[in-house]
């Protein structure tokens, strides 16, 4: 009775071998290969993994001013969002309406400072830390929304603050602020850049890092850099990658230096 059992299922297990051999045979020399499920789960799993890995996220310094507009008015067109670091002393009664347009389509607005002065803003922690809430207040006086993001003016590791990093950092930690310098730079903020060099500058920094921040700038005379705007977002489309606003992405500071 067993030897029968086993016959039987050996017959069987013979049976199944030969469909499945026949069948790869078929997928192998059909000119139309379907993958199997697994497969296709496979490569959806890789390619989202190397989506996530071509972030990039424009940033923009020092407004607003009158270019502020038409930097909106082009990431708009290209359906692209971004990251605004405004200087307080700069929204003026007019301007206010520019602030709440940003954040109405959907971009993050920062503090960079209220007084962009570092002889005034590095001079000591209390006049950071001063600063810092009055711009802060001012933004969400008028946007109505909490401010959770910021930038240093120079960078986190400049001369100017390196003295006093460590403490400023630590109590804009305790607010829940997180700050954010960049690895990729227009260097549209350089006496007489030209176009080409904006977008030059921006092409030769990328592919260095796992997500790319940019620096540009949209003060009044950034002029250039809105008008080259389009073609950087073009040139990061064509190579991949996504664009995101900063309000949930990790904290990106450089390479600290400062005094003990």
């Amino acid at each position: 009775m067993k030897k029968s059992v086993y016959i039987i299922c050996l017959c069987c297990l013979s049976v199944l071998v030969y469909h499945e051999v026949k069948v790869n045979m078929i997928n192998y020399t059909s000119s139309r290969y379907i993958p199997t499920a697994r497969l296709l789960s496979s490569v959806k799993q890789e390619n989202s993994k190397a989506a996530k890995k071509k972030v990039v996220y424009l940033t923009f310094d020092d407004g607003p001013s009158e270019v502020t507009p038409i930097v909106l008015d082009v990431l708009k067109d290209k359906k692209v969002k971004a990251s605004f670091f405004l200087v307080g002393s700069e929204i003026s009664k007019e301007r206010e309406e520019i602030v709440r347009r940003t954040v109405k389509e959907g971009h993050s607005v920062g503090v960079h400072a209220y007084n962009h002065s570092a002889n005034h803003l590095y001079c000591s922690k209390k006049n950071f830390l001063d600063d810092f809430n009055k711009a802060k207040s001012r933004i969400e006086e008028v946007t109505g929304k909490k401010v959770l993001v910021h930038r240093f003016p120079w960078g986190s590791n400049g001369k100017y603050v390196n003295w006093i990093f460590k403490d400023v950092h630590s109590e804009l930690k305790k607010m829940n602020i997180r700050s954010y310098d960049w690895n990729c730079s227009g260097d549209d903020a350089i006496n007489n850049v030209t176009e080409e060099s904006i977008i030059r500058n921006v092409r030769k920094n990328l592919g260095k890092h796992k997500y790319t921040v940019i620096l540009l700038h949209d003060y009044c005379g950034a002029k250039k850099t809105a008008k080259v705007l389009g073609k950087i977002i073009d040139m990061l489309k064509e190579k991949g990658y996504r664009f995101e606003n900063l309000d949930h992405a990790p904290e990106l500071l450089f390479k600290q230096c400062y005094r003990e």
